[in-house]
């Protein structure tokens, strides 16, 4: 979660040309998803048979993948989605499922 809501506070405020043009967010972006993908192949690890579908746990571990070692064709537009659109909806999906734990 911590590393989602630093992933947020990134690109908050930011349009996609702003990100484009700043490869000190970029870097800072790229390493908060590298930490988001890494915590849901933990969580993947840990009664796999209790999470609910829905959560793309394994599709950020396979973007972590592509973002450690991808290095140099990394294609920031495809960062800019990934942050924006689907890294949020997985925070926000994995909010919801520790709300319902905590029930």
């Amino acid at each position: 979660m911590a590393w989602g809501n630093r992933l947020s506070g990134h690109v908050s405020g930011l349009s996609e040309a702003e990100f484009l043009a700043n490869p000190l967010v970029q870097d800072a972006v790229v390493r908060c998803l590298e930490c988001v993908g890494e915590a849901s192949h933990q969580a993947m690890g840990h009664n796999r048979e209790d999470m609910p579908e829905h959560i793309e746990f394994a599709e950020a571990y396979w973007a972590r993948n592509r973002f450690a070692h991808g290095y140099y064709d990394l294609d920031m537009k495809r960062v800019w989605i990934t942050a924006t659109v689907s890294a949020p909806k997985l925070v926000a999906d994995v909010s919801e499922l520790l709300l319902t734990l905590d029930e």
